[in-house]
């Protein structure tokens, strides 16, 4: 099998393109120097970050829609019939119906990056309608790990700790569900071995299971710092 992975140098690109290239040295599987046929292709590559697009819209437009609409007519033009595509939890907005269903309404998203998000899978539910494609979204929950981006949540915390700076928000009553990097890479990686089994359109919730309260992650964190947050 052929994959074409996009944003293979970022954060979640870099650990599965590490992960199938062990896979693929274990099995004796030979590495393709020239790609004639791609079977499918996994779209990573965007821009993240719920202020930054706050500040930045017209980017997150270009970036995660424009050219999200782009590789899926590139797909379409080399009949490349199967695509994964990474979207976000930022999707369900003000949503408090926890758990969250990938069947829930979406109509309280509160920044551009989940409007692009949402953008991208309603294209997609409309290209694989026409034009018989499988188009998989995938929602990662607050993915976090080695080599992750140092604006994401963990890392932005045990920096403010550390610091001394405040941090804003009621951490009594807001839920974050935190997703380690390999559970999100073993995810992939299942939904790459049961595609052909998987239905034509589809978006599938990457996350622990496991929604904790954000002052027990600020417990955690203040320990391992050594030092009280300052909320």
């Amino acid at each position: 099998m052929i994959i074409l992975i996009t944003g293979c140098s970022g954060f979640i690109g870099s650990h599965l393109c590490e992960k199938i290239l062990t896979s693929h040295i274990a099995n004796n599987h030979s590495l393709h120097k020239q790609c004639f046929v791609v079977d499918v292709v996994i779209h990573l590559a965007s821009s993240a970050g719920v202020r930054y697009s706050i500040e930045n819209p017209g980017l997150y437009i270009r970036n995660n829609v424009n050219k999200y609409v782009k590789l899926i007519q590139g797909c379409k033009s080399f009949e490349i019939n199967s695509l994964l595509y990474a979207s976000s939890s930022s999707v369900y907005g003000l949503n408090e119906d926890y758990p969250f269903s990938e069947d829930a309404i979406l109509n309280n998203l509160n920044s551009p990056y989940a409007i692009t998000k949402k953008c991208m899978e309603d294209f997609s539910s409309m290209y694989s309608r026409l034009y018989n494609m499988q188009i998989i979204g995938m929602r990662f929950f607050t993915e976090y790990g080695p080599r992750g981006r140092p604006d994401m949540a963990p890392y932005k915390f045990l920096k403010a700790i550390r610091d001394t700076i405040q941090l804003y928000g009621d951490p009594e009553h807001t839920i974050r569900d935190f997703t380690y990097i390999d559970d999100i890479i073993d995810e992939i990686s299942k939904l790459l071995e049961r595609r052909n089994k998987l239905p034509q359109c589809d978006v599938f919730n990457f996350g622990s299971g496991n929604p904790i309260q954000l002052n027990r992650f600020l417990n955690i964190c203040e320990e391992n710092v050594g030092k009280q947050a300052k909320t």
